[in-house]
This record gives structure tokens, sequence and C-alpha cells, in this order.
């Protein structure tokens, strides 16, 4: 799938790393998207420090995020799309979801 290639190539480009899964499921206004398996071999041993998984976590966040709204603008989402979406990234379990609503 065109989109799921997307995803996993502008996050690999990011950090060097790409998801070991990604699930795409298209609802009446909605596309869900879960990313699992993104967190590189240091960002997981960094976490077991004490401040690790804060930094980890405030870290991925922003950087997902920043790469999610490229993928939402790009040419494979554009044409579906509302302006509403959400980013989700929970670094301690290694995953994150997006919901972007489509246009009505």
């Amino acid at each position: 799938m065109r989109l799921e290639r997307e995803i996993r190539s502008r996050i690999k480009t990011a950090f060097g790393k790409g998801p070991e899964s990604i699930e795409i499921s298209f609802g009446e206004k909605t596309i869900v998207v879960v990313i699992e398996g993104f967190l590189t071999k240091v960002e997981k041993l960094r976490m077991d420090e004490i401040d690790g998984m804060d930094e980890i976590r405030s870290f991925r966040y922003a950087e997902m995020k920043r790469g999610m709204e490229k993928i939402i603008k790009s040419e494979a989402f554009i044409e579906a799309l509302s302006d509403k979406a959400y980013i989700d990234v929970h670094a301690d379990e290694d995953s994150a979801c997006f919901v972007v609503f489509t246009k009505e």
C-alpha cells in the first residue's frame, strides 16, 4: 500500500530505523494509523535510565508529530483529508497512533 510505504520511508529517514509494523484502518470518516516498534536500540537503552523515558517520549512525540504532519500533507493523503488530525505517541510502549478525519 502506498500510504504504508510513505509512512515507513519517512520514519526510517528521520530516525534511521523503520517501524516493525504499521496498521491502517479506513473508517467512514476516519483513517487510523497504528505504528509499532519504531524505537532504536539506543532509545530503548536510554529509556531504562532515570530521566530517559521522559526525554525519549518528548523527543519522539515532537518528531513523530512533525513527520506525521508531513505525511498527512503528502500526495498519498491530501485528496481525502480534512484538516483535523490527532497523534499520540507512547514511547514506553514503542507505539504511536494517529487519526485523520476525512472530508465530509
